[in-house]
C-alpha cells in the first residue's frame, strides 16, 4: 500500500484538471453555438392563428377595438385592428396592395422588435374580397412591436425581404 501513496495525489491532481476542462469545453462549445443562432423577437411566445369566425370578428372594428394605420410605398395601404384581452394581442391585418399573379410570391407579415433587430415570421396574407387580410394573437408580454408587410418569394423563405407597410401596435398606460 504503501509504495501506491506517491500517486494517490497526482492522480487525484490530474482527474481535477481533466474534469476542469471538461466542463470549460462544454460552456464554450454551447456558448458558441448560441451565438450563430440569429435572435427571434418574442422567443417564448406562441402566435395563434386566429380561426375564420374570430378574424371575421375583428374585421369590423368595435368600441373596444384600437387601430393602427400603417404607413409605406405610395401605392400600398393598411391597417392593423387590435384587441387586448386574456393576456393576449388579438390583431389583423388589412392591406390594400397590388394583386399577386401565381409564381410572383406571397405577403407576409413579420413581428418585429421596437427599436432592435430582432424579427419573426407570423403569416401569410391571404387575397380577399376586402383586399389581402391574416390575424393572429400574442403574448401581450412581447409589447411593443411593430408589424412589418413584406413580399416575400415563397412562404419558406426566411428572410425578411424590404418593408411595404409596417405599423407599431404600444404598450397600453394605465
Amino acid at each position: 500500500m504503501r509504495k501506491f501513496l506517491p500517486f494517490v495525489f497526482p492522480l487525484l491532481a490530474l482527474l481535477i484538471v481533466v474534469y476542469l476542462g471538461m466542463r470549460w469545453y462544454r460552456t464554450e462549445t454551447s456558448r458558441n453555438t448560441a451565438d450563430k443562432k440569429p435572435a427571434q423577437f418574442a422567443d417564448g411566445a406562441k402566435i395563434e392563428d386566429l380561426s375564420a369566425s374570430t378574424s371575421s370578428q375583428l374585421k369590423t372594428p368595435a368600441k373596444d377595438e384600437k387601430t393602427v394605420d400603417m404607413s409605406g410605398s405610395d401605392n400600398a395601404k393598411g391597417q392593423i385592428r387590435y384587441e387586448l384581452k386574456d393576456g393576449k394581442v388579438y390583431f389583423s391585418v388589412f392591406a390594400d396592395l397590388p394583386e399577386l399573379k401565381d409564381g410572383e410570391g406571397v405577403y407576409q407579415v413579420w413581428l418585429k422588435q421596437v427599436n432592435g433587430d430582432q424579427k419573426r415570421k407570423a403569416f401569410t396574407l391571404e387575397n380577399t374580397k376586402s383586399g389581402y387580410t391574416g390575424g393572429a394573437a400574442i403574448s401581450m408580454d412581447t409589447l411593443p412591436f411593430d408589424v412589418v408587410v413584406t413580399k416575400q418569394q415563397s412562404v419558406s423563405d426566411d428572410n425578411m425581404s424590404s418593408t411595404l407597410l409596417s405599423g407599431t401596435i404600444e404598450k397600453e398606460v394605465k
